[in-house]
């Protein structure tokens, strides 16, 4: 809604031109009677998995490639808009609101590639496997699964009824995507299956591509679906290539290695090389991938609340922001837990003194919680020092930028802190841990934001690595989840940030702009989409 605005800001501070080649970055591209070819997209962050809601496989790549290989009810459009999948989809539509009651009707030449119809039984598998009845299965949220009170298909496998227990306002981003049903029966015991059992498994697909063969780690080869049932893709080999960092990347796009950059982040060292880059259509453009500190509530330091609170008030976002991109940053800063500032219910709601840098303020909150410095200016109390252990991928540039600010300004206030860096593998498996204590959090904005963000900060929340969990939040936000009406709603979304923000949950820093970059002969990109369905996408580019 507000993308002109933000789009010409971005560009303004970072201090350069779009540079545009042939007319790469158009949206007219169309499935069918295309030129075929071959496509290498790069990925900085690795898959671990294609069961896009167990935690450690639903990251950003994970959602990506399982929006080419598995149907969704809707698709989320460059503006952020919802619109109806009707290459899956006759119809949905809410025919009840007391009780709410959505109804479904399947294409009848929607199948699997393996020859199975697309029915209501995926519906019916997906919701008892995401309604948090099961305590063995791992989820990245139960949200809207757990609001409904039964699927069934009245006969006619085409056709899908879902009921709701109480109201959920966004329905329309349920049942996306749908997993093969029978496909997961077979792999074995239910909740193994659904934890683990699409690691290293190619799964059936029921979206334009199959998976063709996977090294997880290295690449992702995906090749048209046989018994795909829209317009045929118009690229004939998708291959996605792990790179460990942004460096390597630019590096083989320059080559010629892979032809399009799925996720770098727009900082002045990455613009300037790819800038100079030939045969390269080079773009910044703004995202709503939310940047925050993460803070860690199990830790023995962090988990005070006193500690947090000095971290907030010492921390300027704007000077970490321009740091990282330079200029003129105020478009990009954030301070809204849940909404991005690109939505119509955005409000400017950071606590007064919190990202003052007000070195004095923040070493008060320390002494007046009992902390004094010791010989080397490190405060401590009861033997424990607030020696913090700052958490960051390796191949998060971004991330280490930020901890090397945050060690020299709050060296200031007496916090020392530690980077500790561990690779791509091992990434998930310390958060799940909760081994550290501040780190660079993010999480992409959606078109559904409430619901989203449920994924993040409730006590039961799948992504809610940092173990927050306050029970009044809860109970405001979960009522959030129902409210049909959007300004009563916005009212209780503002009131569950006031608590985050007094809890300090996490500190909101800013929005990070991405660098994208693909190949001059690469027809039929479009920049703006969501990065999370750019392997859908591949569906409708060309070569030039």
């Amino acid at each position: 809604m507000n993308r002109p605005r933000l789009v010409a800001a971005v560009v303004a501070f970072l201090g350069m031109s779009v540079v545009t080649a042939c007319s790469a970055d158009t949206t007219d591209g169309t499935g069918g009677g295309g030129s075929g070819g071959q496509v290498t997209l790069a990925a900085v962050q690795a898959w671990a998995g294609f069961n896009p809601y167990v935690p450690d496989q639903g990251t950003s790549i994970g959602i990506n490639i399982a929006n080419a290989i598995y149907p969704s009810t809707f698709h989320v459009e460059a503006d952020q808009t919802v619109v109806l999948n009707d290459d899956l989809l006759e119809s949905a539509e809410i025919v009840s609101t007391d009780p709410q009651v959505v109804e479904y009707r399947i294409q009848d030449d929607a199948v699997w590639s393996d020859g199975t119809a697309i029915s209501a039984d995926d519906f019916v598998y997906l919701w008892k496997h995401l309604n948090g009845s099961d305590k063995d299965l791992q989820v990245t949220s139960a949200i809207g699964y757990k609001q409904i009170a039964a699927v069934s298909s009245d006969g006619d496998p085409k056709a899908v009824k879902v009921e709701f227990s109480s109201p959920f306002a966004d329905w329309k981003s349920l049942f996306s995507p749908l997993l093969p049903a029978h496909h997961m029966a077979s792999l074995g015991e239910d909740a193994a299956a659904w934890n683990t059992g699409l690691v290293e498994e190619s799964p059936v697909s029921g979206g334009p591509y199959a998976i063709a063969e996977n090294r997880t780690g290295e690449f992702l080869q995906l090749a048209p679906n046989p018994q795909w049932y829209g317009d045929a893709p118009t690229i004939d080999d998708v291959t996605l290539r792990f790179f460990g960092d942004d460096q390597s990347v630019l590096q083989a796009l320059a080559s010629g290695e892979v032809d399009f950059a799925l996720d770098l982040k727009a900082t002045r060292a990455l613009i300037s090389q790819a800038d100079g880059m030939s045969g390269l259509v080079t773009k910044v453009v703004p995202t709503t991938n939310q940047q925050f500190l993460n803070t860690q509530f199990a830790s023995p330091t962090v988990g005070d609340l006193a500690v947090r609170r000095a971290i907030a008030t010492a921390l300027v976002p704007e000077k970490i922001a321009e740091t990282a991109f330079g200029g003129d940053v105020a478009e990009l800063l954030t301070t809204h837990h849940i909404l991005a500032p690109a939505s119509p219910w955005y409000a400017e709601n950071r606590p007064e003194g919190f990202g003052t840098g007000d070195v004095d303020a923040a070493r008060q909150i320390l002494t007046d919680a009992g902390y004094t410095p010791g010989a080397d200016g490190v405060f401590a109390k009861d033997g424990t020092r607030l020696e913090l252990n700052y958490l960051v991928r390796a191949e998060d540039d971004l991330a280490r930028q930020v901890g090397v600010i945050a060690q020299d300004e709050l060296k200031k206030i007496g916090i020392a802190i530690k980077l500790n860096t561990v690779n791509s593998a091992d990434w998930f498996p310390t958060l799940g841990k909760a081994d550290y204590d501040i780190g660079l959090g993010n999480y992409p904005a959606s078109a559904f934001p409430v619901s989203w963000y449920g994924g993040l900060y409730p006590c039961d929340a799948g992504y809610n690595f940092a173990r927050y969990c306050n029970k009044d939040f809860d109970a405001i936000y979960y009522s959030a989840y129902g409210e049909l009406d959007d300004d009563k709603r916005a009212d209780l979304v503002h009131q569950a940030d006031d608590m985050l923000w007094e809890d300090v949950a996490n500190i909101p820093l800013f929005e990070v702009p991405q660098l994208v970059v693909h190949a001059s002969d690469l027809d039929g990109v479009d920049v703006y989409l969501p990065k999370e369905y750019q392997l859908l996408a591949a569906s409708t580019w060309r070569r030039g």
